[in-house]
């Protein structure tokens, strides 16, 4: 026996999300399944995608009752229902980024710690139920631990503290497989590690950007960069035009804004060069992670699954940037 995930269509022909359907193999489920849902299950399960625990799998693959099954549709057949309508992708993003800057002028340390804290929080909490949605289980709670301590760790020993930030994610991660069995297969493992560390690094790194600089300015160098990629790219979506996809935007306007500001704010023009270069590249790397994870594939130009895909490309280039200018500033 096994647990069933269904999605979109599946789902409304079988009349629930989640059932237990007896079978040794990945074959003898999808067969009961069938028989017990009928012919309009049938028909969406022919182009369907078939996962077991994260993975792709094949009909002689052997399930247990622990196993979770989930049969993807076909994104060209209307099924990705979780994916949010394009023009909040970037409009809910860009609230964050907004209401971020708020807290950077207008309060103290600790309140910008805390709302970093929870725009880190609700990144991560999204891009697992995206994971989720394609049966990719990614745990919630390391990540949330390892954000927590990346915090304490950026706000007592500034940028310092990214190195035992890093050994958090990946100590907490590996742990909680230990005392959660259904997180121990190999994606699900070195996807939480792996967004652990990103989301932890970028808590510590913009924790520690303020204690670093006298100008909060140089935060909100980063967050005005980060935001002028999304608004291109949102134009881009909207246009459909190569000239402002996510790629373009990140590299023109990184590129452009981080040497513009340092002649502004009589800061090393070099090294906020290398800060923007740096900036553009990991927006793309933190991008093809994020699709990765989502849609199990990477893309760079299409909309994501879930509402705030579009920040996966910040929260790497956040600790990217803070490294940048701590080793050339």
């Amino acid at each position: 026996m096994a647990i069933l995930r269904l999605f979109a269509g599946l789902r409304e022909a079988a009349g629930a999300s989640r059932v237990e359907i007896e079978g040794s193999t990945i074959g003898e489920v999808l067969a009961a399944a069938e028989s017990r849902f009928g012919d309009r299950f049938t028909a969406g399960l022919a182009t369907s995608r078939v996962w077991l625990n994260g993975e792709e799998a094949a009909p002689e693959d052997k399930v247990t009752h622990n196993d979770e099954v989930a049969l993807i549709p076909p994104v060209s057949g209307g099924a990705q229902t979780e994916t949010a309508p394009v023009s909040l992708v970037w409009i809910f993003p860009l609230l964050i980024g907004g209401a971020l800057a708020a807290i950077l002028f207008l309060t103290k340390p600790p309140v910008w710690t805390a709302g970093v804290v929870g725009a880190m929080a609700l990144w991560m909490i999204d891009l697992t139920l995206a994971a989720s949605d394609r049966g990719l289980k990614i745990p919630f709670a390391p990540a949330l631990l390892t954000i927590l301590a990346g915090a304490v760790l950026g706000y007592r020993f500034s940028i310092g503290g990214l190195g035992a930030t890093v050994l958090v994610g990946v100590i907490v991660s590996l742990s909680y497989a230990v005392v959660a069995p259904s997180h121990r297969g190999l994606p699900a493992l070195a996807s939480s590690a792996v967004l652990s560390v990103l989301a932890g690094g970028a808590t510590t790194a913009l924790v520690a950007a303020i204690s670093l600089y006298e100008k909060r300015v140089v935060v909100a160098f980063f967050i005005a960069v980060a935001g002028g990629s999304l608004v291109a790219a949102g134009l881009g979506a909207a246009r459909r035009s190569l000239l402002v996809d996510p790629t373009v935007a990140g590299f023109v306007i990184s590129l452009a804004v981080f040497p513009v500001a340092a002649v502004v704010w009589k800061l090393n023009i070099v090294t906020y060069l290398l800060a923007g270069l740096a900036v553009a590249l990991a927006m793309i790397a933190g991008r093809g992670i994020g699709s990765l994870v989502r849609s199990g594939r990477v893309s760079w130009t299409t909309a994501l699954p879930g509402w705030l895909g579009a920040l996966d490309g910040a929260v790497f280039a956040a600790c990217v940037y803070v490294i940048t200018l701590d080793w050339f500033g």
